[in-house]
């Protein structure tokens, strides 16, 4: 609802081309506009195509016109109406959407896009046509609903390969479970009783012992002043006795007589009043076996080894797009800095190929690299929020689910373009100069010779269009970059482009800049540790870069800050646009105090 406020004379254009196009047309039936559940504005729309009504909704997002209106059936329940659909009552596969949007775009554009694509296909079931469609995924847009996923190695695929016809074998597997995903990988083949084929390009960590195999147990702690002393604890007769001794005369283990699937393991704390703290581990299953565990961590902080200033970091809540190489280092670093809210979005899956560079390895192979990097996060900090959005954006996607997405950075504090996608900097650019959000981008020139960084602040630095302008003006100055920018995807290495070369420190060197970059604005000292707003950082004598770590600053305090202020609108739209908006509040005021029948 609020793009309307921001701007009437768009507001009122749209109900313009909509009455226009109602007037031109005999396919559009009624028309209503109103707010929905979530205060989009929505328009109500009979499309009638053969004496059939199909019955949409035109739905404006609150990031409108700088993020695509989509149209669904009004009803989620609603039988699937054509190919180019999100699912049964999904979004249909317009002819504009995430990946080609353009603000001009109106909403009677996409309403006609809609008849178009229904008229064909309703067509289409007596006389076959060859519709035209945008409606192409990724591979990780594919397998995203898939929660169960096989990782086929390179032996593996060679072995399949040469593997002869009629016969079978049987298969060593292993699952690594990610939550809602089991990930299946194959460590050894049988073809036959004496036969074994070993698949040695799986990490030991995959086909021998997991890093975070977890098993659920039970345990008791116990506090009694006379939990004292240090006398040695062998067997469980022994422990049990010293906590019978201090009181606890009615505790006994569980019965487990006869259940062959339990094993009993158990795990026992003892406190006396003196902060005397002992713990010990019993191994029903391993004969009866009872070990003293060492206790760590029981007096020391967790924050003590980072700046004190940093604790207010806790409650910042930081966006990235693009998980990868770049991407996934800064996430997990700023974790590790103090960061405890994220949203992370990218629809890219973790492949063999990744492990060189990634902050990710073997553990997280075949899962979406949004998802493995919550994984690390929550290692690293359990106690993080973190959204996870397994979306392409500017990609061809669902404008429901894209919209959402982005509205979700809108709680950001930090928004970090880490794709090198330009298509993807311009929507970011457009929420953090709407919104008034912090923007952070970089990208790692082509054999790790060096990278940019750049950042801008709302009121302290030109918006990001300005300032990429200015920064191309720069680069303008300058002997032509033996380097081709990275303008393919998310990462460096895209499934249709060769990968940028460049060995994991590189990758690393940029992402832990960045990541200084971000702490310092979200902190937002009088005085910030970088004077700069825009940065070349050479890691290697090339191009313009006299040594490693040569560093060309980026002057851009002379552009124009004019670029970001108050839109000016004439009283007239304005004034307009405040009274439809306030007749839409009533109508859904008076909608919801109606009683239900």
């Amino acid at each position: 609802m609020f793009w309307g406020l921001k701007h009437p004379d768009r507001l009122q254009h749209e109900r313009a081309q909509i009455e226009e196009l109602a007037g031109a047309v005999d396919w559009m039936g009624t028309k209503q506009w109103r707010l929905d559940d979530e205060l989009r504005f929505t328009v109500d729309v009979d499309i009638v195509i053969n004496d059939v009504t199909y019955e949409v909704a035109l739905v404006y997002p609150a990031q409108f016109p700088d993020t695509p209106a989509f149209v669904r059936p009004r009803s989620t329940t609603t039988t699937r109406w054509s190919a180019h659909q999100y699912g049964p009552g999904g979004t249909l596969c317009l002819e504009w959407g995430p990946d080609n949007w353009r603000p001009e775009i109106t909403g009677a554009l996409l309403l006609q896009s809609a008849y178009r694509l229904l008229e064909a296909e309703a067509s289409a079931v007596s006389t076959p046509v060859d519709l035209p469609s945008r409606h192409r995924q990724t591979l990780g847009q594919v397998v995203r609903g898939q929660g169960c996923r096989l990782v086929v190695s390179s032996h593996l695929r060679e072995w399949l390969d040469r593997f002869p016809i009629e016969s079978q074998a049987s298969l060593v597997t292993h699952n690594i479970y990610h939550g809602s995903t089991d990930v299946f990988f194959v460590s050894e083949a049988k073809p036959g009783a004496d036969d074994s084929v070993v698949f040695t390009d799986l990490p030991a960590g995959i086909s021998t012992r997991f890093p975070l195999f977890v098993t659920k147990g039970t345990g008791w702690v116990f506090k009694s002043a006379r939990l004292t002393g240090g006398e040695k604890i062998g067997d469980l007769q022994s422990l049990l006795a010293k906590l019978h001794g201090a009181g606890f005369a009615g505790f006994a283990l569980p019965d487990t007589d006869g259940d062959t699937e339990r094993k009993a393991e158990y795990i026992f704390v003892l406190l006396g009043s003196d902060t005397t703290c002992r713990a010990f581990w019993y191994m029903e299953s391993n004969g009866g076996t009872i070990k003293e565990c060492a206790i760590l961590g029981l007096t020391s902080t967790i924050n003590d080894r980072i700046p004190s200033q940093y604790a207010e970091l806790v409650g910042k809540k930081v966006g990235i797009v693009g998980l990868g190489s770049v991407g996934g280092k800064i996430a997990v670093s700023l974790a590790r800095s103090g960061i405890r809210k994220f949203v992370l979005i990218d629809d890219d899956l973790m492949l063999q190929e990744n492990v060189c560079r990634h902050e990710l390895d073997w553990v997280s192979v075949g899962l979406h690299k949004a998802d493995g990097v919550k994984q690390a996060i929550s290692v690293v900090a359990p106690e993080a929020d973190v959204q996870v959005w397994r979306i392409r954006i500017a990609g061809q996607e669902s404008p429901t689910s894209a919209s959402t997405a982005l509205d979700t950075l809108v709680t950001c504090d930090v928004i970090i373009d880490a794709t090198a996608n330009p298509e993807v900097f311009v929507q970011l650019a457009a929420i953090s100069n709407s919104q008034e959000r912090i923007l952070i981008w970089g990208e790692l020139f082509a054999g790790g010779i060096g990278g940019l960084l750049a950042r801008s602040r709302p009121g302290k630095d030109p918006d990001p269009l300005t300032m990429r302008a200015g920064i191309h003006d720069f680069l303008a100055s300058k002997e032509p970059a033996p380097f081709v920018h990275a303008r393919t995807g998310y990462d460096v290495e895209r499934e249709t482009a060769p990968p940028l070369i460049a060995i994991d420190a590189e990758v690393s060197q940029l992402a832990s800049v960045m990541t200084r970059f971000t702490l310092d604005a979200l902190l937002d000292r009088e005085l910030s540790e970088f004077p700069q707003s825009a940065y070349l950082i050479g890691l290697k004598q090339a191009w313009i870069f006299s040594a490693p770590f040569d560093t060309h600053p980026i002057s851009l305090k002379g552009e124009l800050m004019a670029s970001r202020g108050p839109l000016r609108m004439d009283e007239l739209p304005q004034r307009e646009a405040l009274e439809f908006i306030s007749e839409l509040v009533t109508e859904r005021g008076n909608a919801d105090s109606r009683p239900t029948e």
